[in-house]
């Protein structure tokens, strides 16, 4: 990839399927840009996305792969008509507006391939930003990229003014009113980070199992503190908890 001089040398390279996961999103200097849901999906004869993620039965030999499906199974775009793209992490389906263009269409796939469209507040953010620039310069673009705003206050500024109006009787009441708001919104912000820290922290929890399993033969308090470390087991993440 890092050699391609064009973007048909760059699709070639991918084309080759050496890297097991990761999404793709690619610029040439002729100005296409491609995205592809890349990685080793297995060829299954059953099943959705989250019928994967579970557990399923080891004795049966319905449930066994012996191929990946080729990128041009894959989901993917060329030079889209808005002329951008965009991922957050989210499912490929959102790549650009308007949703759902040939390439994009979550029908056209396998279920098992990854799961349905959705969207957090941050891919929500990255879409509004782009779909309403024109002629984006690279300035523009460094300018878009430590943009301070928050979708989630899109979402609710409204009804917080509602709220103002109609329970407020006078001004220390709308002050009071609106400090109260204030605080419930930071608190569900702060919740947000904290669902993000925690999902961070469950990916990595076996590394400092691991890490800290190592270093236990150095340390004389090691039982004890290994019984301790909040990650020594496997525990649902936080977005199993809301």
């Amino acid at each position: 990839m890092g050699r391609a001089r064009s973007m048909t040398e760059f699709k070639a390279a991918v084309d080759q399927l050496q890297i097991s996961m990761f999404t793709i999103i690619a610029a040439s200097a002729d100005g296409d840009i491609y995205h592809l849901f890349n990685g080793f999906v297995p060829v299954r004869t059953t099943g959705d996305y989250h019928y994967w993620r579970g557990a399923v039965p080891g004795d049966n030999s319905t449930y066994l792969w012996t191929e990946l499906h080729p990128v041009s199974e894959l989901p993917q775009i060329t030079n889209p008509p808005e002329g951008w793209l965009s991922n957050a992490n989210e499912p490929p389906w959102t790549t650009t507006f308007p949703l759902y263009q040939p390439g994009m269409v979550p029908e056209d796939y396998p279920a098992y391939v990854t799961s349905p469209p959705s969207m957090s507040y941050r891919p929500q953010v990255a879409c509004r930003l782009l779909s309403t620039a024109s002629n984006v310069s690279y300035e523009d673009f460094v300018t878009l990229k430590h943009s301070t705003l928050k979708e989630f206050a899109l979402h609710i500024v409204e009804d917080l003014i509602s709220a103002i109006e109609t329970h407020a009787q006078g001004d220390a009441d709308l002050e009071r009113v609106a400090q109260v708001r204030i605080v419930v919104v930071l608190t569900k912000m702060i919740l947000g980070y904290l669902l993000v820290l925690g999902s961070f922290l469950c990916r990595f929890r076996y590394f400092l199992c691991h890490f800290v399993s190592f270093f236990s033969f150095f340390l004389p308090f090691s039982d004890h503190f290994f019984l301790f470390l909040p990650f020594s087991h496997p525990f649902p993440s936080f977005s199993a908890l809301f």
